[in-house]
């Protein structure tokens, strides 16, 4: 979400001053409905780890850490306001791509001449941004911020702010300047808030987005000048404003992510599709898209009932009235993320129900992963199966390696779903290794969510 905080580090307003200076005059964009193809980018986050070890603690670590900013930020997002979306209509596909930090990539160009940048694909933010001139920072990034990619503006003829005045200005600030009537004002800088801090900011420009020699004009993207952690941009598949699918007129997009190998290996593509997917066919179950009373801002909510081990309910919390509770889909979070208590029963049902391998502790203690499985000298695993029940009777089974991986070179395989996150907010995150080898649809239009089994590597 974004937000403008009563106070900033000077340094960061230095910053936001600078872009004033580097863009040229602001100018009213227009926008077309367009036909899109994307392609994708196979170059990795600078900075992930190559240790195998190293590889899963992080991705367990880092999403707990999301999963705490996912649940901070909704707070946020009660107070958020959802304004008109456009009537232009478009149908596209991207292809995505895993990378060993537990993201999915895509890569979308803007700017005059068109400059690419790798994204990461994230279904619960709102704005899409990128890292923006020569000055961008990024404090706690697994790199040195010199070798961050980043859009240069001035190199782009097409570069504008929006006014002040514009309904687009209005996604992410409720409140403008009292003098915005009267005088030629800018947009307001943004700042993205999460986790009760200020992890990112910028502008929000008016830029063409360039796609298979087309060109959509006057798009809304946020160009950032720091963020605390992220070291790529986002390409924001959120609900509402500003994000693609809204500004693109997509009533719906799709994708099939890849199996993740966590070791960026060349190859390994899926597709994302916005707008109706004449290749979707039959075999799809759909489960309702639910409310959230205190405002879901961009989170896609489900009504999870419960999460299944070898046919054995353990309820989730259900969302309640203070809009706390419920699940959210995001491809942002790597593991899926559930409430301590969720874990910690999902741990004891795993090792009531497999007697064939000995609890691996070692393994545990070194992946911060459990329960973990000794599987030395087996030539086939097999483990309960685990399911995601709605409500209303719809379950999504997970291929087996969508939750159990085996760990480096040890005979162990471990659960990837981990607890904690902190307290309120939803209380399970549903995270991209659950969602592998799976076709997603994010039908808007109709509020429900589509999946089945499908191989995904293209």
């Amino acid at each position: 979400m974004t937000r403008t905080p009563p106070q900033a580090d000077s340094t960061m307003f230095a910053l936001l001053l600078l872009l004033f200076l580097l863009l040229p005059p602001f100018a009213q964009p227009a926008s077309k409905p367009l036909t899109l193809t994307l392609t994708r980018t196979s170059s990795t986050t600078p900075g992930s780890p190559a240790d195998p070890w190293t590889k899963l603690s992080l991705l367990a670590s880092s999403s707990l850490a999301r999963a705490h900013r996912l649940k901070r930020r909704h707070h946020h997002h009660h107070h958020q306001a959802a304004e008109l979306g456009p009537d232009a209509a478009v149908d596209s596909t991207v292809s995505v791509s895993p990378h060993s930090s537990g993201e999915y990539a895509l890569t979308l160009s803007f700017g005059t001449p068109p400059q690419p940048l790798n994204l990461s694909l994230d279904t619960s933010s709102s704005l899409a941004w990128f890292p923006c001139t020569e000055r961008f920072r990024c404090p706690n990034c697994p790199s040195s911020s010199s070798g961050i990619p980043y859009f240069v503006p001035k190199s782009s003829s097409s570069a504008r702010f929006f006014g002040c005045t514009d309904p687009k200005c209005r996604w992410i600030h409720r409140r403008v300047p009292s003098n915005c009537s009267s005088a030629p004002a800018s947009c307001p800088p943004f700042f993205l808030i999460s986790g009760g801090g200020i992890n990112g900011g910028g502008l929000l420009l008016s830029e063409t987005l360039s796609l298979a020699g087309k060109q959509v004009a006057g798009f809304a993207v946020g160009c950032s000048v720091f963020s605390d952690h992220q070291p790529i941009g986002v390409a924001a598949f959120g609900r509402g404003p500003p994000s693609l699918p809204y500004q693109l007129g997509a009533g719906s997009f799709s994708y099939c992510l890849p199996s993740h190998r966590l070791d960026d290996a060349p190859g390994a593509k899926g597709a994302l599709v916005l707008g109706a997917d004449p290749l979707a066919g039959n075999g799809l179950t759909f489960t309702p898209f639910v409310k959230n009373p205190a405002g879901s801002g961009a989170y896609y909510y489900l009504g999870l009932d419960a999460i299944t081990v070898g046919g054995v309910a353990v309820r989730v919390t259900p969302l309640g009235p203070g809009g706390d509770g419920g699940a959210i889909v995001d491809t942002g979070t790597s593991f899926t993320v559930v409430e301590a208590g969720v874990h910690e029963q999902l741990v004891a049902e795993f090792t009531r129900q497999v007697r064939n391998y000995r609890r691996a502790t070692s393994t545990e203690a070194r992946s911060s992963l459990r329960p973990c499985f000794d599987v030395t000298g087996q030539k086939t695993v097999t483990l309960p199966e685990m399911a995601l029940r709605f409500e209303g009777g719809a379950i999504m089974r997970l291929p087996l390696k969508n939750y159990f991986s085996f760990v480096g070179e040890t005979d162990a395989v471990c659960l990837t779903v981990v607890g904690g996150g902190g307290d309120g907010g939803p209380a399970v995150v549903l995270g991209n290794f659950q969602q592998q080898d799976l076709y997603m649809v994010f039908d808007a239009d109709r509020e429900r969510l589509g999946f089945r089994q499908q191989t995904c590597n293209a």
